[in-house]
């Protein structure tokens, strides 16, 4: 999809480039200064085109390297029907779809009228062979009751109660949920107690945590991920004129399913990495013993390192992984150790 396409099936599609990147400021300081505003774009059409603008290609990049972090392919999901709750301009079922998707039902869930008018306008023009449902609360299909569902929270689940995520999972009943939601201090703290419900009610936690045990984190702290993601050059240069990077994406990301299939686990989870030294590279780890989940603050000697693992290392975030081995456990609670594989 060309961003020129894009602007030519906006709600508002005479508005000029300028204009958008002016009102996609302030959806911006909206978002992140004055949340009490938040709502207001939802009645404003052209505020919901900025929005689909800047957000729908930013936000689609995410797809292919949230499936890669998930350990899944496209494929995956074939057979399933897909539930995206708070779907916006249908962002993350227009991915799917540009993915290659052939699932049994795509379904879309938005409260907000204009933004349905919005999805409904993007997926007439750019997958009119596709049957996707827009609805402003979840419908159950008849004789549906053994279908396989997926249930995405996409930048939603900040924005409702625990009470009510709660409420809508009993509803629609998944197999799976995936939550891809503001990599924020405050959804996490959410997050936590969703988490211990979803187990609670006979889920797995199989991302981004190592096992179902507690979660380590503290309350000062946040579990959270950054994805790296690929965009066109035209979207570049967009975010160029809105000053805003997107290639480096902070999310929240979490993945459970009532199979409790992990995949490999010998690689540890990084959820902080600590500021270089001289010496060394250090990273906080999650990973799970037989009874509890721990963070375990590693540190990796650059004398014991090659340029291109000194290299690899300076490019590791939070959300990738790390295979070590132990070479000493310091009196201060920092084990150092060698090297072992790095999947980003």
């Amino acid at each position: 999809m060309q961003l020129s396409e894009l602007k030519n099936n906006l709600l508002t599609s005479t508005l000029s480039e300028a204009k958008l990147v002016q009102k996609i400021h302030t959806l911006s300081q909206n978002f992140t200064q004055s949340r009490e505003r938040i709502s207001d774009y939802l009645t404003d059409p052209a505020l919901i085109s900025a929005y689909t603008y800047f957000y729908l290609p930013t936000n689609m990049a995410k797809m292919p390297v949230i499936l890669d972090k998930l350990g899944k392919r496209i494929e995956d999901f074939n057979d399933y029907e897909i539930i995206d709750y708070g779907c916006g301009p249908g962002t993350y079922l227009m991915a799917l779809l540009a993915n290659g998707i052939k699932a049994k039902r795509l379904v879309g869930v938005e409260t907000a009228e204009l933004m349905r008018k919005q999805a409904q306008k993007l997926f007439q023009t750019f997958h009119p062979e596709e049957n996707i449902e827009l609805l402003s609360a979840y419908k159950e299909q008849e004789n549906s009751i053994d279908q396989k569902k997926l249930l995405i929270f996409s930048h939603s689940a900040n924005e409702m109660s625990e009470i009510e995520v709660k409420e809508i999972i009993k509803k629609i009943n998944p197999k799976e949920v995936l939550f891809i939601e503001p990599g924020t201090k405050s959804f996490f703290t959410k997050m936590k107690s969703l988490r211990t419900h979803l187990i609670e009610n006979t889920f797995h936690a199989l991302y981004p945590c190592p096992s179902n045990h507690p979660c380590p984190m503290s309350d000062q702290d946040w579990c959270h991920q950054i994805l790296k993601v690929s965009l066109d050059d035209d979207v570049k240069r967009l975010c160029q004129l809105v000053k805003r990077d997107r290639l480096y994406q902070p999310v929240s990301l979490f993945y459970f399913a009532q199979s409790s299939d992990r995949g490999d686990q010998g690689l540890k989870r990084v959820v902080q990495v600590f500021e270089e030294t001289k010496f060394s590279l250090e990273f906080n780890l999650c990973e799970s013993s037989a009874t509890t989940n721990q963070l375990t603050h590693l540190q990796l000697m650059k004398k014991n390192l090659d340029k291109r693992d000194i290299k690899d290392l300076r490019q590791v975030y939070a959300g990738d992984q790390l295979g070590y081995t132990i070479d000493k456990k310091l009196p201060n609670g920092v084990v150092r150790g060698a090297l072992g594989a790095i999947k980003k």
